[in-house]
């Protein structure tokens, strides 16, 4: 009887261990908008290297292949691809080598490219045949367009100091060159804040970020250096970050194990019971005001391919309203609203 009262009780104990580790299991963790369910997904035909928003509805689409440079004009909601026959589809590949980015007006294109066996940078309008060579350059570094698409900067450098170079569309204009010192591994200029100043990231590649420092570099005659420190809501792998037009909030891809959804005490737990790593990729995308403030976390999408496949969220950017965020997944590009 007695032997029966004890087998009894252990039952009765795992069986409560089993409800209360399930409960906790499936009440604790976090869930996030999963963004399959509200993206507008449009097919991309072919192989595409890059994109930019070329209007609230439709997107240039670059392929640069080894004998020439494509640009092709995406229709969002029709799906309906146009080529479009620009300058760069005149050079061959041997002349364009990148494509970097579109202007805020939509009116040039920043290439890097050969100009007499020498790298250059060049500025190529996507709606007709024009093109200028801008400074002389090795055609290397980051470029980022000041709001207004008056000029553009490239940062030199890989690691602290950098260089910030302004080029104006003018070639022959005076081109101004900064040097600052920055607590960074690596920087990485997003772009300009409403009031003119650059901002900057460390995108220094490590793993489980918990914070990672931005500042706003501040033109004038005594430019001022202005550093914040964004602490993410859950550690991760930077896999992403983009300024938004308006030079006010930053969109983060963060990409995290499914088990960091949970608190940390659950996961060691959960680890110590399975006694193996059932976690998959997830991806989230977080978005925050420069100095980190009313940070949110707007949805996620599962990396159903694992780590490093075409099936990961990549190219993030912002629509021109920001009211729109975009990736590709594959060979599809995902448009999701920005909950307002």
């Amino acid at each position: 009887m007695f032997q029966r009262n004890r087998k009894s009780l252990a039952v009765g104990a795992i069986l409560m261990f089993v409800v209360v580790y399930t409960t906790i299991y499936l009440g604790m963790r976090r869930t996030y908008q999963n963004l399959e369910a509200v993206a507008i997904k449009t097919h991309i035909d072919g192989d595409v290297e890059e994109y930019d928003w070329f209007g609230e509805n439709e997107v240039l689409l670059y392929s640069t292949g080894t004998t020439s440079t494509v640009i092709q004009k995406l229709n969002i909601k029709s799906g309906l691809e146009q080529k479009i026959d620009t300058a760069i589809s005149k050079m061959g590949a041997s002349r364009i080598t990148a494509i970097q980015s579109l202007s805020p007006d939509h009116k040039w294109l920043l290439c890097t490219g050969y100009q007499e066996g020498d790298q250059a940078y060049r500025l190529v309008c996507p709606q007709g045949l024009n093109c200028l060579v801008v400074g002389p350059g090795d055609g290397q570094g980051e470029g980022a367009w000041f709001p207004d698409s008056s000029r553009w900067v490239k940062k030199g450098g890989i690691g602290s100091p950098i260089s910030l170079s302004e080029f104006p569309l003018e070639a022959n204009d005076k081109v101004p060159h900064y040097e600052l010192s920055l607590n960074m591994e690596l920087p990485h200029l997003m772009g300009f804040a409403r009031d003119g100043s650059a901002v900057i990231a460390d995108y220094w590649v490590s793993e489980h970020y918990e914070k990672v420092a931005v500042c706003q570099y501040k033109y004038g005659t005594q430019p001022q250096i202005h550093q914040n420190m964004i602490v993410f809501p859950i550690a991760g792998d930077i896999e992403g970050m983009v300024l938004d037009p308006q030079g006010e909030r930053m969109l983060w891809q963060l990409e995290i194990n499914s088990n960091r959804t949970y608190p940390r005490w659950l996961r060691n737990l959960m680890s110590y019971v399975r006694h193996s790593d059932t976690t998959k990729p997830v991806t989230l995308f977080w978005i925050c005001n420069l100095n980190g403030s009313d940070g949110r976390i707007v949805g996620s999408v599962e990396n159903t391919g694992g780590q490093a496949t075409c099936d990961t969220p990549s190219r993030l950017r912002w629509s021109p309203s920001g009211k729109h965020f975009s990736f590709t997944v594959g060979n599809s590009l995902w448009v999701v609203p920005v909950p307002q």
